[in-house]
């Protein structure tokens, strides 16, 4: 009988090191995706196995992947590795899965109700503000801060109500095509700085293009990304660190070159005009 049970025990301890395991695999991929540092998904996922009944906990978190290892003597080990693309910056996520592993970490909840709430979390069924009316909003205000912010007076303003609205289009558009991060850049950068010049040209105002074109690329600009490179640099993550140092610079990339098409076509005769 004693047997029986401790078999009974044993395998229930091995599903929960199972679910824990997947908990954790499932929270380090949606803060990996949010935008969260290598280190701060490593710190979360570590907390989350310390509740495992195992004698090694293991976890490696790196731009493109994570994995996890839970060993108990005499058995074989549990390892989980989950590829991670698609990234961005989503911090409600990062916020949300932080507020979950708090509480299984102080017993405030189960296992299982901590995988399903983060797989509520990974289907977005907790993400808010999500129609385009508000993304169009969002990128509106944006660019007018931003063009306010390098010098924009009313006539700038007003522009920017234009291209943060040709901005939102290739965004929205370019999410729903699931078109290449590098490509729907490079046509967002070069729509924005050709509507630009356009309304330069052609509106009988005077226009600072130099604070409108700036103004409506910033939205794109990889402030986050290049923030948290340095951050796992200095955390010692050199490896976590260059890769979304070079992805920072891609992006970079993408939005210069596509100001410079912009540029050099609409900057020219191109339009009847020479604007630049």
């Amino acid at each position: 009988m004693m047997s029986f049970l401790f078999k009974i025990l044993k395998r229930r301890m091995g599903m929960d090191n199972e679910r824990l395991i997947e908990t954790a695999i499932l929270a380090g991929e949606i803060m990996l995706r949010g935008g969260a540092e290598a280190y701060r998904v490593e710190d979360t996922m570590s907390h989350i196995l310390q509740n495992a009944d195992a004698d090694r906990k293991e976890v490696i978190v790196m731009t493109t992947a994570i994995m996890a290892e839970l060993t108990v003597k005499g058995e074989t080990p549990l390892i989980r590795m989950r590829r991670v693309n698609n990234r961005g910056i989503d911090l409600n996520k990062v916020v949300l899965v932080n507020d979950i592993s708090r509480k299984l970490c102080g017993g405030e909840m189960s296992v299982d109700e901590a995988y399903d709430k983060m797989q509520r979390i990974s289907a977005d069924k907790y993400k808010q503000y999500t129609s385009e009316l508000f993304m169009l909003l969002t990128y509106i205000g944006a660019v007018i801060g931003f063009t306010i912010m390098f010098g924009g007076k009313l006539n700038e303003i007003l522009s920017a109500v234009c291209t943060g609205g040709a901005l939102a289009f290739c965004q929205i558009s370019g999410g729903k095509l699931k078109a290449n991060g590098f490509m729907l850049e490079t046509v967002s950068a070069t729509a924005v700085t050709a509507l630009a010049i356009v309304l330069k040209a052609f509106v009988p105002v005077s226009i600072n293009i130099d604070a409108l074109i700036v103004g409506s690329i910033m939205p794109m600009v990889p402030g986050v990304s290049i923030t948290n490179a340095v951050r796992d640099t200095l955390q010692g993550d050199y490896l976590t660190g260059g890769s979304r140092m070079m992805e920072a610079f891609i992006h970079a990339a993408a939005i210069a070159l596509g100001v410079g098409i912009g540029m050099a076509i609409f900057g020219s005769k191109f339009i009847g005009r020479t604007v630049l």
